[in-house]
């Protein structure tokens, strides 16, 4: 007597799978739209030249203006502290304040 024994394994990885990405892709979402009230120059390319690109592994989120680093830092290399931002209630750290948001709420991104 012969037995049959069928798994869905790779459906239910294929699954979890495919949730996971979408949760990834999701959160780079919200970190760039939460990272945006305290992103520095209201008017200026850095809150609009923005994306959240797919990987292998997951997502990159990426600012694409050429000052995002140096505005994120605070500084630049070799000089003092930015101290006075043009825009009320923004400044450096800007990406590190959208992470911060979307690490409270990680549980809703892959439920």
């Amino acid at each position: 007597m012969s037995s049959r024994y069928s798994s869905h394994r790779t459906t239910a990885e294929a699954a979890i799978n495919v949730k996971m990405r979408k949760g990834v892709i999701n959160m780079g979402g919200d970190i760039l739209r939460l990272s945006t009230a305290v992103t520095p120059y209201k008017h200026g390319d850095l809150r609009v030249r923005r994306r959240v690109v797919p990987t292998a592994k997951g997502a990159r989120v990426e600012w694409l203006s050429g000052h995002a680093a140096v505005q994120n830092r605070g500084f630049r290399a070799g000089a003092r502290p930015f101290s006075q931002y043009t825009t009320p209630g923004t400044g450096a750290h800007f990406v590190e304040a959208g992470l911060k948001a979307v690490k409270s709420r990680l549980r809703e991104y892959f439920a």
